[in-house]
C-alpha cells in the first residue's frame, strides 16, 4: 500500500513539473521570448504538450538546429507517431527552407490510419512543394492524397489556387470553383481570397467580380484589397477607385494596403483631384498606406501634419516614419524620433529597436546601429539579419563577419537574408576563400536549396570566375524559375561564353516561361558582343511575335545591339518610335551616327536632347568627340571638348583626353597633339602615348615616335603590342639597328605581342581567326581558299598588264 503510494506521490510530482515547464515555456513564448524557451526545454521532463510551442519557437527563429534536437526528442521519446508533432514538424522544415527534412518526416509517418483521416499533414507537405518551386510534385501528392480517399479541405484548395495563375492555368481554377460551390465550402474568407486572387492574377476579371459580388459576407477588408489591387494591376483602374468608394461607404477598415492600390489606381489614370482626396484619407488613418507604397516624402509630411493637429504616435506609427526615414536615408530625422522614443519610454519592444537598428544602419551610421544592438535586451533573428545587412551595407565586411560568427555561437541560425549579405560581402571583399567557406556553411546549415541563398551563390561563383559551380548550384535548385535562369545566363556571358548564354535563352523558352526584360537585355548584350545580326534579328522577332512589351530597358539594348550589328536604320526606327527615352538612349544615338561618319546628325540629336530637357553627360560629350574624330572635324571636336568644363562643369577623365589626341593624331596634327599631352594634368599615363604611338607610324613621324615609345617603356602596364608601331616606323625607314634595340628593351621587360583577330559570321555561327594560327578545323580549307584567290589576283594582273601594254 506504500510503496503503492509512494509511486502515486512520484507520478504526481512528475506531471507537476510537466505542467509547470509547458506552462514557463508557453509564457515565454507568448511574450516573444524564444531563445529562453528553447532554453529551458529539456528531454527528460518535457512533455507531449511541450513540443508544439518549442517547434513554433524554432520557426519564428529558423533555427534547425534546435529544431532537430527537438525533432530528436521527440523519437527518442516515441511521439513521431503523434499527427500534431509530425504536423509541426513538416511546417518547421518546410519554413527553415529544409523541405527534404520535411518529405523524409512525411514518408516515414506509419500511421496510414491517421494518414486517411488527417488532411492537415498532407496540406503541409503539398504547400512545401508549391512554396519551393516544384508544382509537379505537390499535384503528384495531391492526386495521391485524393486516391486515398481524403478530400481537400478549404486550406488544400487554396494552396492549388495559388499555382494555378503561374502552373494550372485558369481552367483547373474554375474547377476548383466548382468543387467549392457544389461541397458548399463557402463561408471561409482565406479560401474566397485565393479564388478573386487566381481569376484576378489570370486575367479573368469577369469571373472575380461575379464571385465577389456574390460574396454574402463582405465585411473582410483583405477580400477588397484584393479586388482593389486586381482591377488595378489588369489596367481597370476606375473600377479600383469604385471600390475603394464603395468599401469606405460600406463602413468597411480601410488599412494601408487600400490606400496603396487606390493611389496606384490614381497614379494609373492620372487622377490628381482624386489622389487628393485620399490623401486627406490617409492623414484622418494615418500615414501607413504612403510608407508601403515606397512615398517616404510624403509620409513624412502627413507625420509632421498629424503632430501639429494634436493626433499622438503609437508604436505603429513610429515603426512605420523610421520606415520611411530610412528610404530616404533622413539620418537627423530619424535620431529627433528616436529622442520622443526615449522620452516616451516606449523605445524597447523588439519591432521598434529593429527599427531603428535598420533606420542607422541605412543612413549610414553604424556606430550608433551598433549601440542599439548591443544595448537589446533580446535579440532575435531579424535584430541580427539588421545589424549585419547594415554592417555589409556601410561596407564594413569584418565587422559584419564578427556579428555572423557571434549569432552561431548565440544558437541562433542565421535565416536566408543574412546569409546572402554575407555572400555578397565575400564577392565585394574578393575573397573567393571565404566565398567557398561560407558555401560550405550554408550547406552543412541546409539553406543551400533556399532560392534566394542559391541565387546570390551562382552571382557569387560568376564574379569569381568560377562557371562551373554556378551551374551546379543551379542544376541542384529546386525552384527553376525565370530568375535562376536569368542569373545563369548572365554568368556565362560574363564569363566569356556567350554562345552558351545564347542557348540558356533558347532554353528559357523552351521551358515555357516567358522571358522579361532582365532576360531580353541579356541575351542582346550577348549578342551585341559576338555582333551577330541574325540572332539579333531572331529575338527581337520573338519579341514581336510574342508581344512582349518593349520597356525602356529592352528599346535600350535593342538599339545598342543593332548599333553594334551595323545596322543604323533599325536604331532609328525603334529611337523615333520609343514613348520615353533616356540619357543612355540618346547618347546611343550620337555614337551610332558618329560611327557612321555623320557628325551632323548626331548634332542634331544633341541639341535635340537638349532641348527636351535632357541633361548631357560626359559620355554625351565624348560620342560627339568621337563623331568629330571619324569625320575629321578637328576644330569642332576641341570646341566640344573645352565647352564640356567651362559650360557644363564635367571634369574630363583619361579617356576624353585620349579621344582628343585621337582626334588630333587622326588629322596629322602631332605636334598638337604631343603638347596637348604635355598640358594634361596627368600626362604620364600609357593610353596617351600609346595613342599618339600609333599615328607616328602613320605619318613617319620618329622622332615623336621614339618619345612616345620611352614613355610606355617607363610604364609598368606595358604590352608587347603598344610598340609595334614604333618597330614598324623603324622598319620603314631602313633603322634595323633601333628596331633590334627596342626588341632588345622589350625582351628584357619580358614584353611580347599578343596575336591579333578577325571574325566573320556566316549563317548563325561567328567563326574566329589569330594572326599565325592554324589550330581552327577549318585552316586547310582556309589556306586553300585563300591559296586560289591569290593565284586568280595574279593572273588578273597580268592579263590586265599585257592589255595595257597593247
Amino acid at each position: 500500500m506504500n510503496i503503492k503510494f509512494q509511486t502515486f506521490r512520484t507520478l504526481s510530482s512528475l506531471v507537476s513539473s510537466h505542467a509547470s515547464l509547458d506552462s514557463q515555456i508557453k509564457s515565454l513564448i507568448n511574450q516573444s521570448q524564444y531563445l529562453a524557451a528553447l532554453k529551458l526545454f529539456s528531454p527528460g521532463t518535457a512533455s507531449k504538450f511541450t513540443f508544439l510551442p518549442l517547434l513554433k519557437a524554432c520557426t519564428f527563429l529558423s533555427s534547425l538546429r534546435y529544431g532537430k534536437i527537438i525533432h530528436s526528442a521527440a523519437i527518442v521519446l516515441g511521439l513521431q507517431r503523434d499527427p500534431f508533432i509530425t504536423t509541426s514538424l513538416i511546417n518547421f522544415y518546410v519554413k527553415c527552407g529544409s523541405l527534404g527534412d520535411a518529405v523524409e518526416v512525411f514518408d516515414s509517418f506509419s500511421e496510414r490510419e491517421v494518414l486517411l483521416k488527417d488532411v492537415t499533414i498532407w496540406n503541409s507537405v503539398i504547400d512545401g512543394y508549391f512554396r519551393y518551386g516544384n508544382p509537379e510534385e505537390g499535384v503528384t501528392r495531391f492526386r495521391q492524397m485524393q486516391s486515398l480517399g481524403l478530400r481537400p479541405d478549404r486550406y488544400s484548395l487554396s494552396i492549388l489556387l495559388g499555382i494555378c495563375d503561374s502552373f494550372l492555368g485558369s481552367p483547373e481554377g474554375k474547377q476548383i470553383h466548382g468543387y467549392i460551390t457544389r461541397n458548399l465550402l463557402w463561408g471561409d474568407a482565406f479560401l474566397e481570397t485565393a479564388l478573386l486572387h487566381m481569376y484576378l492574377s489570370c486575367g479573368k476579371i469577369n469571373e472575380a467580380f461575379i464571385v465577389f459580388d456574390n460574396l454574402e459576407d463582405r465585411s473582410n477588408v483583405v477580400l477588397w484589397n484584393v479586388m482593389i489591387g486586381g482591377f488595378c494591376q489588369n489596367g481597370m483602374w476606375e473600377h479600383s477607385l469604385e471600390l475603394y468608394s464603395l468599401a469606405k461607404s460600406e463602413n468597411i477598415g480601410i488599412v494601408s494596403a487600400s490606400f496603396s492600390s487606390a493611389l496606384s489606381a490614381c497614379c494609373c489614370g492620372e487622377c490628381a483631384d482624386i489622389g487628393k482626396q485620399l490623401h486627406c484619407d490617409v492623414i484622418k488613418q494615418g500615414f501607413h498606406g504612403y510608407v508601403n507604397n515606397g512615398r517616404a516624402s510624403d509620409a513624412l509630411e502627413v507625420y509632421c501634419q498629424m503632430k501639429l493637429t494634436g493626433i499622438f504616435p503609437d508604436a505603429i506609427t513610429f515603426s512605420n516614419i523610421l520606415s520611411a526615414c530610412s528610404m530616404v536615408r533622413l539620418h537627423n530625422f530619424g535620431r529627433s524620433i528616436h529622442a520622443e522614443l526615449i522620452k516616451r519610454s516606449i523605445q524597447n519592444t523588439i519591432a521598434l529597436q529593429s527599427s531603428l537598428l535598420t533606420m542607422y544602419s541605412k543612413c549610414g551610421s553604424s556606430e550608433e546601429a551598433l549601440l542599439i544592438f548591443c544595448n537589446m535586451a533580446e535579440k532575435d533573428v531579424v535584430a541580427w539579419g539588421s545589424v549585419i545587412s547594415g554592417l555589409c551595407h556601410n561596407r564594413k565586411y569584418e565587422k559584419a563577419l564578427e556579428f555572423f560568427k557571434a549569432m552561431e555561437d548565440d544558437a541562433l541560425k542565421p535565416d536566408s537574408e543574412i546569409l546572402v549579405s554575407i555572400v555578397s560581402s565575400c564577392v565585394d571583399m574578393e575573397d573567393s576563400n571565404l566565398g567557398l567557406v561560407v558555401h560550405g556553411f550554408i550547406i552543412k546549415s541546409g539553406h543551400e536549396l533556399d532560392f534566394f541563398v542559391a541565387i546570390s551563390l551562382i552571382n557569387m561563383y560568376s564574379n569569381f570566375c568560377s562557371v562551373e559551380m554556378a551551374a551546379k548550384i543551379f542544376s541542384y535548385m529546386l525552384c527553376k524559375n525565370l530568375v535562376a535562369w536569368n542569373s545563369l545566363m548572365s554568368c556565362y556571358s560574363k564569363n566569356d561564353l556567350p554562345e552558351i548564354s545564347i542557348t540558356i535563352f533558347s532554353q528559357i523558352v523552351e521551358q515555357k516561361l516567358k522571358p522579361d526584360s532582365v532576360s531580353i537585355t541579356t541575351v542582346l548584350g550577348t549578342v551585341s558582343v559576338l555582333a551577330t545580326l541574325v540572332k539579333g534579328k531572331a529575338i527581337h522577332g520573338y519579341l514581336i511575335r510574342m508581344g512582349i512589351p518593349l520597356n525602356l530597358q529592352v528599346e535600350n539594348a535593342l538599339i545598342d545591339m543593332y548599333l553594334k550589328c551595323g545596322c543604323l536604320k533599325n536604331c532609328q526606327a525603334i529611337f523615333r518610335n520609343m514613348a520615353h527615352r533616356s540619357l543612355v538612349t540618346w547618347n546611343s544615338m550620337i555614337i551610332g551616327y558618329g560611327c557612321h561618319g555623320d557628325f551632323f546628325k548626331a548634332l542634331r540629336i544633341f541639341d535635340e536632347m537638349r532641348s527636351e530637357g535632357v541633361i548631357p553627360d560626359r559620355i554625351s560629350f565624348l560620342s560627339l568627340i568621337s563623331s568629330c574624330r571619324h569625320s575629321g572635324l578637328v576644330k569642332e571636336g576641341l570646341r566640344i571638348f573645352h565647352s564640356m568644363r567651362s559650360e557644363h562643369g564635367i571634369k574630363p577623365r583619361m579617356e576624353d583626353y585620349v579621344s582628343i589626341v585621337d582626334l588630333l593624331g587622326r588629322a596629322g596634327h602631332l605636334e598638337e597633339a604631343y603638347r596637348f599631352i604635355q598640358e594634361m594634368p596627368n600626362a604620364s599615363d600609357r593610353s596617351v602615348w600609346v595613342c599618339l604611338l600609333s599615328f607616328c607610324q602613320v605619318y613617319g613621324n620618329i622622332e615623336l615616335g621614339e618619345i612616345a615609345a620611352s614613355k610606355i617603356l617607363e610604364s609598368e602596364s606595358a604590352e608587347g603590342s603598344n610598340f609595334i608601331p614604333l618597330l614598324n616606323l623603324y622598319g620603314g625607314a631602313k633603322l634595323w639597328d633601333r628596331g633590334v634595340n627596342l626588341r632588345a628593351s622589350m625582351k628584357e621587360k619580358g614584353l611580347k605581342k599578343n596575336p591579333g583577330c578577325s571574325w566573320i559570321e556566316l549563317k548563325d555561327s561567328v567563326d574566329v581567326f589569330y594572326s599565325g594560327d592554324s589550330s581552327s578545323q577549318k585552316g586547310v580549307q582556309i589556306y586553300d581558299a585563300l591559296t586560289h584567290l591569290c593565284r586568280n589576283m595574279e593572273k588578273k594582273v597580268v592579263d590586265y598588264e599585257i592589255v595595257e601594254a597593247y
